[in-house]
């Protein structure tokens, strides 16, 4: 399979891992929040945040895989939040120190979302051919 010059096979796909796990994660914190807001009732269905709290850690290390095969930058900035996400089953759900914990992996998904956009941007522009 052939390519761009400038263009790196499986970066592509590192960028939507990237994306996905950032979705993941969002998605875990609005449910997160709604439930400790008591907008939403999950105490017959409580599994449903455990259960989409390890698909978010199975996304972001996924990600963090892919990237790492594609020498993509978004891996070594997702890498912090996987910290957090080992560390919070430990922190009592409605308690403040798990909300913070929790929200600590953020600034992780943003930093790979902006380094995601970047190559995006680089993979897109054409380069210049080289003079001889």
């Amino acid at each position: 399979m052939s390519h761009s010059p400038g263009r790196r096979p499986g970066r592509r796909l590192a960028r939507t891992g990237a994306g996905a796990a950032a979705a993941l994660y969002a998605a875990n914190c609005a449910l997160g929040t709604a439930v400790g807001l008591r907008l939403v009732d999950t105490s017959r269905v409580h599994w449903v945040h455990h259960a989409l709290y390890g698909v978010v850690v199975a996304g972001a290390a996924g990600a963090v895989a892919l990237g790492a095969a594609a020498g993509s930058r978004t891996a070594p900035l997702l890498v912090p939040a996987l910290v957090p996400l080992a560390v919070l089953p430990r922190v009592r759900a409605p308690s403040r120190g798990h909300v913070l914990l929790a929200a600590s992996a953020a600034p992780a998904y943003l930093l790979a979302l902006r380094a995601a956009a970047s190559e995006r941007a680089a993979d897109r522009t054409p380069t210049a051919p080289r003079r001889r």
